[in-house]
């Protein structure tokens, strides 16, 4: 069986295994999640491509507090903008509604490309966020290393018996933590393990050994 629940829930142990992988389940509570907020803008036109230094970016970068950070959807051309927060930049923003997050975006877009905020809300259509620290099924951003644990995303991608494979972008170890790529190569990772153990060709161990893991979620 392969676990890929994201590490926040992980560590939250609304997930219960019988018996408990003891040393896998501390090197994920050795790990952190980082915190991130993400929005995406839709506006009515592709206004920054007016701006002549802004015709073709990819990306936007800034100095600002809050979302300094944006980008287009190039080689796309589209009329919307995702706009990133992240790290320590994000942490005074836990708990902020979601009008409260936008709002921040906004202001900033604006101080970006030097329009007032009013001109940044009447070219927009819609707006996209989603509180992943306040999810459920998600409890966090992507992971990181804190010190004293580099070995942990190692430890944490061990198989169980034979039995749970873990996978997901906290146990990547080819450099490709906190990334999309970083959790589908952990996938074939996982399944590459599952294939040289045998998994496929045989009966589920859970059924038909004694002392198998079980799992309650």
């Amino acid at each position: 069986m392969v676990i890929t629940v994201p590490l926040g829930v992980l560590q939250a142990g609304t997930i219960a295994f019988s018996p408990a992988p003891v040393e896998l389940l501390e090197a994920a509570r050795r790990l952190r999640s980082g915190q991130v907020f993400r929005v995406t803008l839709r506006f009515r036109e592709a206004f920054w491509e007016e701006k002549e230094e802004l015709a073709d970016a990819g990306f936007i970068l800034s100095r600002e507090a809050v979302f300094p950070t944006w980008w287009t959807t190039l080689a796309l051309r589209s009329r919307l903008l995702v706009g990133w927060n992240a790290g320590a930049r994000a942490e005074g923003m836990k708990g902020m509604d979601r009008d409260g997050v936008l709002r921040c975006a906004v202001d900033s877009l604006s101080r970006i490309m030097g329009m007032p905020v009013e001109s940044i809300h009447g070219e927009l259509e819609n707006a996209y966020f989603h509180d992943w620290h306040a999810d459920p099924f998600a409890l966090g951003a992507y992971s990181y290393v804190p010190a004293g644990a580099l070995e942990a995303r190692k430890q944490l991608a061990v198989a169980v018996m034979d039995t749970l494979y873990f996978a997901g972008e906290a146990t990547d170890q080819q450099g490709h933590s906190a990334t999309v790529h970083g959790a589908i190569a952990s996938g074939e990772r996982a399944a590459l393990e599952i294939l040289r153990d045998g998994e496929l060709e045989e009966s589920p161990r859970s059924v038909s050994r004694p002392g198998a893991l079980q799992i309650n979620g």
